[in-house]
């Protein structure tokens, strides 16, 4: 049974034309299966998170990524690094509640 390691996401968008709440779900259920998707000890890129959020445009431009961090949620410096490193006992994991999307008018 590994550890796991809480990690939290967050990710700016501009949005377009046809964009709806419905979108931001996606993109929430994109990144959560993802993340709590990877194997024991695999680590968790950050740049890799944009093909999740980028399925939920479903062949239509409704949004795009402007900033795209994650972090360790037991880092007390709450920084985000492109690289959160799962050491092979450890599993990422990941909270609905802890997807953030913040939209940019």
């Amino acid at each position: 049974r590994p550890h796991y390691v809480d990690v939290a996401v967050k990710v700016s968008i501009k949005t377009l034309t046809g964009y709806t709440d419905a979108t931001a779900s996606q993109i929430k259920a994109n990144i959560y299966d993802y993340i709590n998707g990877l194997a024991i000890g695999e680590t968790l890129y950050t740049p890799n998170l944009n093909a999740p959020i980028l399925s939920a445009l479903n062949g239509q431009p409704s949004f795009y990524v402007t900033a795209l961090e994650a972090s360790k949620k037991s880092d007390e410096a709450g920084g985000a690094a492109e690289v959160i490193t799962i050491a092979q006992i450890e599993a990422a994991q990941i909270a609905m509640d802890d997807i953030v999307i913040e939209v940019i008018p």
